[in-house]
This record gives C-alpha cells, structure tokens and sequence, in this order.
C-alpha cells in the first residue's frame, strides 16, 4: 500500500489499469466470477484504489462487447497492421476496453487515461503498441469508425 501511495497519479491511473486488466484475463480465461478476481487485483490497496478497479472491472465486462465493437472499428479506421496486431492481443484489448470505460464513466480526461493506457503497454511487456493504442482509443473514444457504420439501432444503444 505505500508503494501505491508513493506513486505518481499517472502511475496509480496506469496501475489501476494493469490490475483491472489482470482482473478481467482471470475471469474471462478461468471463467472466475468478480468475488475471485477482486480481492486479488486490488489487495495491498487502500479502499478507494480498489474501489476504482472494482468499478473499472465491472464496467468493462458489463459493456465489454459494444467496446470490442468499438475498438475493432477504431482499428479498421487507423488502417494499420501494428492497430490490429493490438486490438487481436487479449491483454491489449482488455487495456483498451478498460480505458474506454474510464474515458466513459470516470471524472478523469479522456488525454490521461490515454496516457495511463500507452503506460500501461510497457508493464504488459508490449511497449511496441503505445502508438497503436493510443491510435485506437482515442479514435474509439470519439466515436470514429463506428458511428459511421453504426445503424440507427446501434447508436441508440450506446450509452
């Protein structure tokens, strides 16, 4: 806990991210429920961080397959073999996805969650997507690719 407390807020927002996504792998891959992954992502933290990765978790499964819709169309809209190579890699995807939902429903900037999400790249070990990632999110986050496809159906479904 003090180390968390030590950190920069760009560190915690990434470290945040990073647990969430560890979260997310470990209930989809072993098919756990949140009561398993939760306790585990933000032991060590003080109630508010872990609260942050509760909701942050909970949001992007909630919401998680009209944010693959998202991120799919914001990779087709960057037209690059590095943006697909990122949104193919299941920690990379749930990164993005989680950084949507941030953008969405958190009080924090669109511009630092991005931040916090290229950070984030470097401690899954895959420093080569920063510029992929922060392509598609923000493009993601804008809406662009997939309003433009989207049916009438599809945009009023969005929260």
């Amino acid at each position: 806990a003090a180390l968390y407390v030590c950190m920069s807020r760009a560190a915690r927002r990434a470290e945040s991210l990073i647990r969430s996504v560890r979260a997310l792998e470990h209930i989809i891959e072993r098919k756990r429920g949140l009561e398993d992954a939760l306790p585990r992502a933000s032991a060590g933290l003080e109630a508010r961080a872990g609260g942050v990765i509760h909701d942050t978790v909970a949001g992007t499964l909630r919401h998680l397959h009209q944010y693959e819709r998202r991120l799919d169309a914001a990779a087709a809209a960057a037209a690059g073999d590095r943006a697909w190579r990122a949104v193919e890699d299941m920690p990379l995807r749930l990164l993005m996805a989680s950084a949507l939902f941030q953008c969405e429903h958190t009080p924090a900037s669109a511009e630092h969650v991005v931040r916090s999400a290229t950070e984030g790249c470097a401690q899954l070990g895959r420093a080569w997507a920063q510029a992929p990632i922060e392509s598609v999110v923000r493009n993601a986050a804008a809406g662009r690719g997939f309003f433009s496809r989207a049916g009438a159906a599809e945009r009023l479904s969005l929260p």
